[in-house]
């Protein structure tokens, strides 16, 4: 073996006890490519036992099965799809009976089989360890790779189908290469690293590398699913952060079929790939909780995909997305509901006991007592999610998102965005938009999000029943839930509109069960924002441009004024043009408005001045993104992807990493969505990715 040279070294904002600068210590990983003939499995460590007439599928995607080469029948044993034969090696002989069972983590962690792997000449600048999970439950016993109903575990094996043709970095984010590997890394280096592709596609696994994929179950559109589980998802494992020790998990999105991939094959495409890269990276640029994206990768390999389910076939290229989320956030609602589903007591406590552990260690601490008033520590963990997802859900639409597949195996325990598929930004105000083709009743629409997080939530408690979760504690969820999203979308909206409101303090106390919402009883301001709302929707306004449009027509010198006319005709040019006709009837209802508002502006505080004026006016442009993804950017960039440009992908995410940057507003990403973009296929979307 020889080390990586040269091309990278990591340096980390404050270094490890004991760490030396030296290429030597670098903390990387050998690469493997294949496995010597006869051995199959991740680490090479499966041991083919077919009979010499016999072919295997033996290499690091293999998995050991038995197959009848052509010719005469008798020449062959059965053919056999064997449902444990797996045998890992260790420093060259078999492993002991904790590796045989895949174990708990400590067990995995021992199986570093050292032979019968072809090792590739360069070193990789980064390795993974197993993930996080693996601390608290077991891997599943079975290794076949077929769709299977998976009854005794929340992990199962799931090896990389490599992509067969020419690979190409569709997409890269130098932000989240930061974020995994320090400050001081040089991000060119690490992206044109001649194993970069392989790695982020599936198509080389590192030392170390235990890739799972994760079983859990589902309510989609209202309706109990079953067993789910990531069928085109793979997890690398755990990448650790440093300075902050932080445990953060890598997975690749279509990179080949799991246990759980039941019809499909395991694939994403380009299209949907960029989308899930932009998607991503913009919620992180608005401050909004999201799962990140550090790649895509695409080849010539063609997937083929029916868009709108309509019989129309056609042939994609295939990518696969290397995701990026806090160790823990892709525990969802459906895990949960898994085991509580199938009754199995010991299995929904154990993954509970792990999700909080992972996600709130600090609820370790409560236990139940014979206080009445203090909660069970279950009942604590559905109000701590309860809390993260009305935080998340009234940043959702305070800048227009809309999910568009809002089920309950699509919504983290972590109260993080995941899961991007038909979603949409909002262009023309309008409540009742389904950005999702396939979502005939309008399920998941914007204005239905708040109360489809707590029909899911409402699901959540229902499953936790089965460990002690009370009927009374589910009410009191719910109502902390409740008042939770108003308090915080009526503290973000004033925040918006630069109505100041002696920042909302808003807590809910695990202790008391008590919500403070300091604020939110101010009907003046709740009218103004719910009219101010009610306006745009009538005017068909673009909700992103209609914040900068106030922001214009407000002045603070030489003393604080609203200027109603340059307010509503900016309106006007913002509206949707085929709605035009009915501004003359809105006019007086604007104007009347914008009484409301500047006396709510100037009269909810003494002393009002020029001073205080700016300062609200510089809130208002921190809280209001000049960009958001809209549909048709990523249309546009989407488009030139396909025909091998990939500047426009980057040049976007740049955009889009920087929304609130007020240089944007003079950039060609600001103007609302064409008309040839206001259509099905680029303003409403399918899940078909």
């Amino acid at each position: 073996m020889r080390p990586f040279s040269g091309l990278l070294l990591l340096a980390w904002p404050v270094r490890p006890k004991g760490w030396i600068d030296s290429l030597d210590t670098v903390p990387t990983a050998p690469l493997y490519v294949a496995c010597s003939s006869g051995y199959y499995g991740y680490d090479c460590g499966g041991i083919c036992r077919c009979s010499p007439a016999d072919d295997c599928l033996d290499g690091l995607t293999g998995d050991g099965t038995c197959i009848c080469p052509p010719g005469p029948a008798d020449r062959c044993s059965k053919t056999s799809v064997p449902s444990y034969v797996y045998t890992p090696v260790i420093h060259g002989q078999a492993g002991g009976a904790g590796c045989r069972r895949h174990g708990v983590y400590d067990e995995v962690a021992a199986c570093t089989p050292t032979s019968h792997k072809h090792e590739d000449t360069a070193w990789f600048p980064l390795s993974f360890q197993p993930a996080s999970l693996l601390q608290y439950t077991t891997l599943d016993s079975c290794t076949r790779r077929g769709q299977r109903q998976v009854v005794d575990s929340f992990i199962s094996l799931a090896i990389p189908t490599p992509l067969q043709e020419r690979l190409a970095v569709a997409a890269f984010s130098a932000s989240v290469a930061r974020l995994l590997l320090g400050n001081g890394i040089d991000e060119q280096a690490l992206l044109h690293h001649e194993h970069f592709a392989r790695v982020f596609s599936g198509s080389a696994l590192l030392e170390g590398t235990l890739p799972i994929a994760y079983n859990y179950g589902g309510h989609q559109f209202g309706s109990w699913s079953g067993q789910l589980g990531d069928g085109r998802v793979i997890s690398l494992g755990d990448i650790q952060v440093y300075p902050s020790a932080e445990r953060w998990e890598v997975s690749l999105k279509g990179a080949g079929k799991t246990p759980y991939s039941r019809a499909g094959d395991g694939r994403a495409v380009l299209r949907s790939s960029i989308r899930e890269f932009l998607a991503s990276e913009a919620m992180s640029g608005l401050g909004i909780p999201t799962a990140r994206s550090l790649s895509v990768v695409t080849s010539n390999d063609t997937v083929h995909r029916d868009m709108f389910y309509n019989g129309n076939v056609i042939g994609e290229s295939a990518a696969v997305t290397a995701r990026v989320a806090k160790a823990g956030a892709w525990m969802r609602i459906g895990t949960l509901e898994l085991p509580a589903k199938r009754g199995d007591l010991s299995a929904l406590r154990e993954i509970t006991n792990a999700a909080m552990d992972m996600l709130y260690p600090y609820l370790s601490t409560i236990v139940v007592s014979g206080h009445q008033e203090r909660p069970s520590k279950y009942a604590a963990f559905l109000y701590e999610v309860a809390w993260k997802t009305a935080e998340l859900l009234s940043s959702w639409m305070v800048v227009g998102f809309i999910h568009g597949v809002l089920n309950t195996d699509n919504m983290s325990l972590a109260g993080v965005t995941i899961d991007y598929a038909a979603f949409a930004f909002m262009e023309y105000y309008d409540p009742s938009f389904v950005p999702n083709t396939t979502d005939d009743e309008g399920r998941y629409a914007y204005i239905e999000q708040p109360k489809v997080a707590r029909w899911n939530l409402e699901r959540l408690a229902s499953a936790l029943k089965a460990v002690g979760v009370t009927e009374e504690e589910k009410e009191i969820m719910l109502q902390t839930y409740d008042e939770a999203y108003e308090a915080l979308f009526y503290k973000k909206m004033a925040r918006k509109l630069g109505l100041v409101v002696d920042d909302l303090h808003v807590h809910c106390s695990i202790s008391d069960r008590s919500c403070d919402r300091a604020g939110t009883s101010d009907k003046a301001l709740r009218g103004v924002v719910d009219q101010y709302l009610s306006l745009l929707q009538r005017g068909h306004v673009d909700f992103t441009r209609s914040f900068y449009t106030l922001l214009k027509g407000l002045t603070c010198s030489p003393e604080p004024h609203v200027s109603p006319r340059e307010i509503i005709n900016g309106m006007k040019e913002i509206s949707d043009s085929n709605y035009l006709h009915a501004w003359e009837d809105l006019e007086p209802f604007w104007s009347e408005w914008l009484v409301d508002y500047e006396r709510l502006l100037s009269g909810s505080e003494e002393g009002y001045c020029s001073a205080r004026c700016i300062q609200r006016l510089r809130q208002m442009q921190s809280s209001n993104p000049t960009i958001v993804l809209r549909n048709y950017l990523a249309h546009e960039a989407i488009e030139a992807a396909k025909q091998g440009d990939f500047s426009q992908t980057q040049t976007l995410l740049e955009a889009l990493e920087n929304p609130y940057n007020q240089d944007h507003n003079h950039g060609p990403y600001v103007a609302p969505a064409p008309q040839w973009a206001m259509h099905r296929g680029i303003r409403e979307l399918s899940c078909s990715s």
